[in-house]
């Protein structure tokens, strides 16, 4: 067995995320795709709310109105 891929001089150390965030929010309907919104940082709850009322229920009626 090859124990080099886990010998500590092998390794390099790194860092994966440096502490921010992103958040994407997409929609696909059999007939189109949405918007796709991205949300950058943390938000909080009314800034949630916001989205969800300004941009993505929009968004889902137009992209599923053959539906309703």
């Amino acid at each position: 067995m090859l124990k080099e891929p886990y010998d500590p001089e092998c390794l390099v150390p790194t860092t994966k995320h440096e502490g921010g965030s992103v958040m994407i929010w997409a929609a696909i309907s059999w007939y189109s795709a949405g918007l796709r919104i991205a949300l950058n940082g943390q938000i909080t709850a009314i800034d949630y709310g916001d989205t969800l009322g300004k941009q993505v229920h929009p968004m889902v009626q137009m992209l599923f109105l053959t539906i309703m």
